[in-house]
């Protein structure tokens, strides 16, 4: 019997890698920068974390993120510069689910356009189209996949013909 340690990833110890973690990420967005979700070190619920993995620096980037998270619910997208983030946001409740630009720095906007909307598999295509679906309950017909376009406008991705809306179960999208 093998007495090596599991590899299995620990949240204790990635607690304690974050807690460690003392220069803060505050400039912009970098190729190759992570993104962990992990308990605030303020207290203040689940917090986002921007980790440089050659240096492993990072500071706590978020804190206050609340419900929402389905698959696919924060993406980076290129061509706004920001993180895409479907959650439920300080100042607002923990079950009002918005998408938000959240940008390097912290500050945020919601896009009026999905307010009040889950959303699941955000895939940015770094022209300014998002695609995504709402999320759905299980047992229920699918919904559309939709996007975004460069000026937050939601349109539906039709089949081929631009006849009928393309549409079935997606979890990820890429």
């Amino acid at each position: 019997m093998s007495s090596l340690p599991s590899l299995a990833p620990r949240p204790a110890l990635a607690l304690a890698l974050l807690s460690s973690l003392s220069f803060a990420q505050t400039g912009p967005f970098r190729d190759g920068e992570l993104l962990v979700q992990a308990p605030s070190s303020l207290g203040s619920g689940p917090a986002l974390y921007r980790l440089d993995p050659e240096t492993g620096h990072g500071a706590e980037f978020l804190s206050g993120v609340g419900q929402g998270g389905s698959s696919g619910s924060i993406a980076f997208d290129a061509f706004r510069g920001a993180l895409l983030i479907n959650r439920a946001l300080p100042p607002d409740g923990p079950f009002t689910t918005k998408l938000w630009i959240v940008q390097h720095d912290g500050t945020k906007a919601p896009i009026a356009a999905l307010n009040g909307h889950a959303l699941r598999a955000l895939a940015s295509t770094g022209d300014g189209r998002v695609y995504y679906q709402q999320n759905y309950t299980y047992g229920t017909p699918s919904q559309p996949i939709q996007y975004l376009d460069a000026s937050d406008t939601v349109r539906t991705l039709l089949d081929a013909a631009n006849a009928a809306p393309f549409s079935f179960s997606v979890e990820h999208l890429l």
